[in-house]
């Protein structure tokens, strides 16, 4: 989803690209025991940037997306000029300075679409209501994981 973002040219989940340069057990995220509740766990490090196997793993999910530089050239690069074929200096069009500020919004909306439909297809529902009464029961339903009672 995040690559069909016009001027993406790269998605990262995690620390991805800075995990190729390593060893395997560098980037692995090590589960131990919560310190305040032995029941549960938690893991040391968020390599893997809240997805393992295509699911969360709840960490906080982290996407950066790397951005093609804008095309606008105060000292414009040679090209042809299309009716005469001669070489010419391309035209200054655009004073375009950062697209920084328009895409993080677009990268935050597109990520929350994709986490929502994700969200309904898991939990579903008409309404909004049922949609938190189902995914009220089914966190209940796994608090039990780790309680011997």
């Amino acid at each position: 989803a995040m690559m069909s973002i016009n001027a993406v040219k790269g998605v990262e989940i995690g620390t991805g690209f800075a995990n190729t340069r390593k060893p395997g057990r560098e980037v692995q995220d090590v589960l131990e025991h919560d310190p305040d509740d032995p029941r549960k766990f938690h893991q040391t490090s968020n390599h893997a940037g809240g997805i393992e196997g295509g699911m969360s793993n709840g960490n906080p999910i982290v996407v950066n997306v790397a951005i093609k530089p804008i095309a606008t050239m105060t000292n414009p690069l040679p090209s042809v000029d299309i009716n005469t074929g001669e070489l010419v200096d391309a035209q200054y069009n655009r004073s375009d300075i950062c697209q920084v500020a328009r895409a993080c919004p677009v990268g935050e909306a597109m990520l929350a679409l994709v986490l929502v439909e994700a969200m309904l297809e898991k939990f579903g529902g008409d309404s909004l209501d049922e949609i938190k009464r189902n995914y009220t029961s089914y966190v209940e339903s796994h608090q039990a994981f780790g309680n011997p009672e």
